[in-house]
This record gives C-alpha cells, sequence and structure tokens, in this order.
C-alpha cells in the first residue's frame, strides 16, 4: 500500500488534491465560506462559553487506498495574538508557556484511547503538568491513574499529574445545577410517557440507554466490554 502524507495550509485559497483518484470538487475561498460551529462543537444549553482563542496551522491528510483521510491537525492557538497551546492528534494541547499538557480524547461509552506513553514523557521539561481529563474513562496517558480531590496530583518522569476522577465535584454545587438542567428534561419525559415511549419518542434519550431486556445497547460499552451489542431498536420492536 503506497501512503503520501500532506499538509493543507489552512489559507484563503482553493487547494487541488490530484494525488487520490476521485477528482476533488471546486473549494470556495476560506473567505467566501460561511462558517458555522457543528452542532457536536456547540457549547450545550445550560453552559456557557469562557474563552475563544484563534487558531492558525495545518490540517494534515494521508492518501491510503485511493481516498484522503484526515490523519491530525498541528496548530498554534493564541490569545489576542499571544500564541499560549499548541495543539494536536488525540486532540492534545500543549501550552508554549510552560509545556503543561491538556489531553482529551475520551469516546463517549468507550474507553479514553492511550495515546501518550510513559517514554513520551522522558522528552518533557521537568515540572511540566499533564491534565488528563479523560480519567473517568481510563485516561489517554499511559501513567494516569484516578486521584481525588484531596490528593489530587503526583509525579512520573518529573512531570506533574492532575487525574482526579469526577473533576466537576471541585464545584459540587455549579456542576449539580448543570447536571440537573441538563437531565431534567429527560426524567420528565421518562415520568409522564414511560420508558418506552419517550425513548422512541426522542432519539436523544434512546442514545443514552447502555442496556435494555438483559442486552447491551450501546455499541461503545460493548465493544470496550467485549461483549455483543444488540440494537434498542430491534429490542423496542421485537
Amino acid at each position: 500500500m503506497n501512503r503520501v502524507t500532506v499538509a493543507l495550509a489552512l489559507v484563503a485559497a482553493a487547494v487541488g488534491l490530484a494525488a487520490c483518484s476521485a477528482p476533488q470538487p471546486d473549494v470556495k475561498p476560506v473567505a467566501q465560506q460561511e462558517v458555522l460551529a457543528p452542532d457536536a462543537v456547540k457549547v450545550p444549553a445550560g453552559n456557557r462559553m469562557i474563552a475563544t482563542f484563534d487558531g492558525r496551522g495545518v490540517q494534515i491528510y494521508q492518501c491510503a487506498n485511493a481516498a484522503w483521510t484526515l490523519f491530525e491537525p498541528a496548530a498554534t492557538l493564541s490569545d489576542h495574538g499571544k500564541p499560549v497551546a499548541l495543539h494536536f492528534k488525540g486532540p492534545i494541547w500543549v501550552s508554549t508557556v510552560d509545556g503543561s499538557e491538556v489531553g482529551a480524547a475520551a469516546v463517549p461509552g468507550a474507553s479514553a484511547p492511550r495515546l501518550v506513553t510513559r517514554n513520551m514523557l522522558k522528552d518533557v521539561a521537568d515540572g511540566a503538568v499533564i491534565v488528563d481529563v479523560a480519567v473517568d474513562q481510563g485516561g489517554c496517558v499511559e501513567t494516569t491513574h484516578p486521584t481525588t480531590h484531596s490528593d489530587p496530583t503526583y509525579y512520573v518522569e518529573g512531570v506533574l499529574h492532575y487525574c482526579v476522577a469526577n473533576m466537576p465535584g471541585a464545584v459540587p454545587r455549579t456542576s449539580t445545577f448543570a447536571l440537573t438542567n441538563a437531565t431534567l428534561p429527560y426524567a420528565l419525559k421518562l415520568a409522564n410517557l414511560g420508558f418506552k415511549a419517550a425513548v422512541m419518542s426522542d432519539p436523544g434519550l434512546a442514545e443514552g440507554v447502555n442496556t435494555y431486556a438483559g442486552k447491551l445497547t450501546y455499541k461503545a460499552v460493548a465493544l470496550s466490554q467485549g461483549k455483543e451489542y444488540t440494537a434498542l431498536d430491534q429490542l423496542l420492536e421485537g
């Protein structure tokens, strides 16, 4: 298999990709496109945006089996013109100020993939900080293990690790309001309609069903546990 890796700069110009088999469609310059935040990255209801950063860099694609696929981003994040972090595959953000790192690689319902190995830490400056927000799902760093709010940190290879399970517990009142605001509508729907009618009328609620009738109905959970997956629709219609 021939593999080609290229970097596509984020510039206001059309870029032709002639290497992969199928002809590429015309692309408008970025300046002429309406850029809208995808639903997956919009601020959820009941939350508020606390900061925005300017990102400049490249999206690295690779051509394999006559198809282009995204390999990783490589970008610098800036705050009013001042670089504050680097953004890599993971996603992982590394501070340009002190080398601190935030990894966020959790897959909904599944164990987090391990993206940072212990050997990698040997190349990180002493005193740098890793905050593994995927710790509740196993962590995306090999050296992660759950800690508590009373004893939150530890060192490995000279790198400070902050891996508190249930980080929102640091602000219990605020996090409780946030969780309740997000979940109460579902609880009311279950109470008013009953389980079956509620999940059949609300795809979002159905996505939250992990088990039903003795079966695993969430694919990521089934895969992570090595168990058989059964589609919820199949059970509800049976």
